[in-house]
């Protein structure tokens, strides 16, 4: 960042490590001492209640569970909760509960059929008292009802035997037939001795003399009584208008430059399938929490008949799980479509101001490694904020604690954590959604917009973020400690939160400040999951989680090359070199799909070729024609431009060739003129050449004549006159094409030329001959030389010319060692004989359909 964009305040290095370290321990020391102990949950233990149910479904029915779909649902009794609030606010909750045995927390444990009909269910206290039990495989009896005194015999034998309830407290039973069904009810209804305001009733069901339903609850005694208003709708009140403003500002914004909507699409749709698999993380693992209140709220009449019959339809399970598969996948896309178009928006944004934020948090979602040496700092900076504000937030719920206590403390929250499936995929998706809400929606997209866009002051965009923050902060202590609206002083505390990370962001930079938000939360939940067992969390998987921005900045670095490294890389650099590295990938397509799908195959000889673009492209080429009169012509180049443009000369230069083959009769030298002439008027225009050779070879005689415009070897290996054979580089020059308008090639003057036996001729582009080492030194003429005159010794009759372009290749690649190739390596070697080794030799390239409309289509430009 630029000195004039006079970023916010930061303390030092140092001091903010000090911070870090001191916001670590007293985090650690006073959020777990902050989190109230849930009292209500005090001696819950599911996985004995889950037994405790089996057994008593198989002693009430003497047969196995159906085969079915089994869910663990924790409830509260809001009615009971509300009313001991709101006429005892001083009582010891948990007392009170122990003493009379109020089924206040009941752990339903819950078998639906496979059509989606409930089954059974057991409900069980956090005692282990039986709560609630029904048992819907019991058939409606057609026999006649039993009398009232044997209904209630059977009723008092059923709660002597499964229930600890004193029939003294009870009174006498009321017996009623249900009216249109044929079900007896023994009901005990009874207020409270010390709490009139509640009655305690004891319902109990029976087909025949078969109890086949029973529920132990508590209702207000007057009909008068309100459900207490549910504080998450005032949350979802305030967070949804922030989201939905959010959104449509991105998407103005979007549709002002949309012209650049196709090069910013990658990094928001990486970011976006990462939530998306965040909000799955979260919302699978939710679905016993939120059928739960549809299948057993506590309703004033939840055991009237017709509800009753509801609950056990195929239809009531059914719709309630497919209105939470809509509402789910709703969610998920609604999350996916937000973050999508906030980041698409904040890059725009970026590219247009030309003030880079987001290059490691870019680079980290692409894959990519990144030239940037303080890219780890600036994570490990990030880390450290996030200690900071985990202390600022043990401290102040600390000093809250006494100051506003929370009485039970059993919110929805925690009930979500005690009902899900899989507490730790569902912690792993919220701190994911968390981090990408918090630092890159409300934080850095909002600043953003409102600094860089709208070019607010920014004492006012400072307000508005501490005012975004203070209603929209999402924190992984939520299901453990009171919100902002039960202890007001949280809504500063949470502006607080939301400007530390707005300097951290003006400061560092988007990843900085991601890693603050992940840090902070991740050792949130390992605090939570430490002080509060019960969770079934393991406090080491948000441990280990702590450290994976850091993995990830690291991974994603990479040692700075030159001192443009050691600075920010602006987007539309970063831009720029997509474009270009997209060029590269075009120009090998055009490159490879010109190229000779495999050498010709011809009786008495052996034909190999190999070409290994490089990662800048630089054009190499080479081509076979076989004319009429039966002799091979061999063309190879080297293009001098790179990328595109390169690639499409190569394009070029093998159209006007194959066209001049096939409708002249050239030799050697003619046939470089001609084509010299055809090429120069592009060539002179767009200041590039072509270095090519051109040879034609006898098939019947072997003897070949050769011309040359550039091309660095053109060598023989033959025996001449020595005892041994050797390779020859033949002294053939000239201009490379469309360097000199009127340029004039000879073909070879040194003799007549042959290739007999076993001899070979072999052509090698500049990229075998100036490749370099990691120490600067080429690989040179003469360690070619050596190669194939070692490679020749060893069996030659059994070398085939494959084998030899693939060892030139290797031995090329040996020499460069860590070195990058910096241009195409191409070798073509005609050899007599060995047909053998010709006709297993694997072809180096596959002609498609695609490969030959383009060539058609390059041929068509350049004739017309």
């Amino acid at each position: 960042m630029s000195a004039s964009t006079s970023p916010l305040p930061f303390p030092p290095i140092a001091a903010l490590a000090i911070a870090a370290l001191v916001g670590l321990f007293l985090g650690l020391l006073l959020t777990s001492q902050a989190i109230p102990e849930p009292v209500l949950l005090n001696g819950l233990d599911r996985e004995a209640n889950t037994r405790l149910a089996y057994d008593f479904f198989n002693r009430q029915t003497g047969q196995s569970l159906p085969r079915s779909l089994t869910l663990r649902v924790l409830q509260l009794d809001q009615v009971t909760l509300a009313t001991l609030r709101q006429h005892r606010p001083e009582a010891n909750l948990q007392r009170l509960v122990a003493q009379y045995h109020l089924p206040v927390v009941i752990d339903y444990v819950v078998w639906l059929r496979p059509n989606g009909s409930l089954a059974a269910q057991v409900g069980l206290s956090n005692s282990g008292e039986l709560i609630s039990y029904l048992n819907g495989d019991i058939p409606v009896s057609t026999a006649e009802l039993p009398a009232a005194d044997v209904a209630i015999a059977r009723a008092r034998a059923f709660l002597d035997s499964s229930t600890s309830l004193g029939l003294f407290w009870l009174g006498p039973p009321q017996v009623e037939h249900v009216p249109g069904q044929p079900e007896t009810e023994v009901r005990w209804q009874q207020p409270l001795p010390e709490l009139p305001e509640l009655t305690r009733v004891v319902l109990v069901r029976l087909r025949g003399e078969t109890v086949w339903y029973f529920q132990h609850r508590l209702q207000p005694t007057t009909s008068g009584w309100a459900r207490p208003f549910d504080s998450k709708i005032i949350y979802l009140l305030l967070g949804l208008p922030i989201q939905t403003i959010l959104l449509i500002t991105a998407a103005v914004y979007l549709l002002k430059t949309s012209r650049r909507h196709v090069i910013l699409w990658r990094v928001p749709t990486v970011a976006a399938v990462v939530v998306g698999i965040a909000w799955f993380f979260v919302l699978a693992p939710s679905l016993p929490y939120s059928i739960g209140p549809a299948l057993f709220e506590n309703p004033v009449a939840d055991s009237a008949p017709d509800r009753l019959a509801r609950v056990q339809s195929t239809q009531f399970v059914l719709g309630t799980l497919g209105g939470y598969v809509i509402s789910s996948l709703a969610t998920l896309l609604l999350g996916m479509a937000v973050v999508w178009v906030v980041c698409a928006a904040l890059l725009h944004i970026e590219y247009d101001t030309q003030r880079p934020r987001t290059e490691v948090f870019r680079a980290i979602l692409l894959l990519r490694r990144v030239p940037y040496t303080t890219s780890l700092q600036r994570g490990l900076i990030g880390g450290g904020v996030g200690w900071f504000l985990l202390g600022l937030t043990g401290l102040v719920h600390w000093l809250l604690a006494d100051l506003f206590p929370v009485a039970g403390n059993v919110n929805d929250n925690l009930r979500l954590l005690l009902d899900a499936w899989s507490p730790g995929l569902l912690m792993v998706g919220t701190l994911v959604g968390n981090t990408f809400d918090l630092g890159l929606v409300m934080v850095a997209f909002a600043w953003v917009v409102l600094v860089d866009w709208l070019r607010r002051p920014r004492w006012l965009s400072l307000g508005i973020i501490a005012l975004l923050g203070s209603v929209g902060w999402r924190d992984s202590l939520t299901p453990v400690l009171p919100s902002a609206l039960e202890q007001p002083w949280l809504f500063l505390h949470q502006a607080v939160l939301a400007l530390v990370l707005v300097a951290t962001l003006e400061r560092f930079g988007l990843w900085a400040t991601l890693c603050a938000v992940w840090v902070y939360q991740a050792t949130s939940l390992a605090i939570v999951a430490a002080t509060l067992p019960m969770l079934g969390l393991s406090p080491w998987v948000p441990t280990l989680l702590v450290g994976l921005p850091f993995a990830a900045t690291a991974l994603a670095w990479r040692p700075p090359e030159s001192e443009r490294d050691r600075q920010p890389i602006p987007l539309d650099h970063f831009l720029e070199e997509q474009r270009h590295a997209r060029q590269l990938a075009l120009a090998t397509q055009i490159q490879m799909s010109f190229l000779p799908p495999e050498p010709p195959r011809l009786d008495g000889w052996d034909i190999a070729a190999l070409s290994v673009p490089a990662r800048e492209v630089g054009g190499d080429f080479y081509d076979f024609f076989l004319g009429p009169d039966g002799k091979l012509g061999i063309f190879a180049g080297d293009v001098s431009g790179k990328s595109v443009s390169g690639a499409v000369f190569t394009a070029v230069a093998l159209t006007a060739f194959r066209s001049e083959a096939e409708e002249n009769e050239l030799g050697c030298a003619a046939m470089l003129t001609r084509l010299n002439e055809l090429l120069y008027p592009d060539m002179k225009r767009v200041r590039m050449f072509v270095a090519a050779v051109y040879a034609q070879l006898d098939l019947a005689t072997g003897s070949f004549t050769v011309a040359n415009a550039g091309f660095p070897v053109v060598g023989r290996w033959h025996y001449a006159s020595r005892e041994r054979p050797y390779v020859e580089l033949l002294d053939v020059r000239g201009l490379p094409l469309g360097s000199l308008r009127r340029a004039t090639y000879d073909e070879y003057q040194g003799g007549q030329l042959y290739i007999e036996g076993q001899e070979f001729l072999v052509l090698a582009s500049d990229g075998i001959i100036e490749a370099l080492n990691e120490y600067g030194s080429p690989y040179g003429y003469e360690a070619l030389r050596d190669l194939i005159d070692d490679f020749m010794e060893q069996k030659a009759d059994q070398q085939s010319a494959h084998d030899l372009c693939t060892a030139i290749i290797s031995d090329v690649r040996r020499h460069m060692g860590e070195a990058e190739q910096a241009d195409d390596m191409t070798v073509v070697v005609v050899r007599r004989g060995n047909p053998h080794a010709q006709q297993s030799r694997p072809a180096t390239t596959q002609r498609t359909a695609a490969q030959r409309t383009a060539r058609e289509t390059a041929k068509t430009r350049l004739t017309g």
